[in-house]
């Protein structure tokens, strides 16, 4: 059984900021939440899950949430940090 490996919306925030300031490309965020969303090893806290999982599914998927652009990601990091 592989290692689980902790995820929070804190850690999504640093992924987001770190497109938002052109450090991570927007499919580099999108390829990154595909894996995260997909991965079993990935042990999210129970009181981030459902805003994570939401965010994951946002970023994953823009062929059926829409392109992420500066203001959808900047929306969807305002979803985490209200959790928090």
């Amino acid at each position: 059984m592989p290692e689980e490996i902790g995820l929070s919306g804190a850690a999504l925030i640093q992924l987001i900021d770190r497109c938002l300031i052109g450090d991570l490309s927007v499919e580099q965020i999108v390829g990154i939440a595909n894996l995260l969303e997909v991965n079993e090893a990935i042990n999210v806290d129970e009181a981030d899950r459902l805003v994570v999982a939401e965010a994951l599914f946002q970023l994953a998927t823009p062929e059926i949430n829409g392109q992420i652009t500066q203001r959808r990601a900047q929306d969807i990091r305002a979803i985490l940090v209200t959790k928090e």
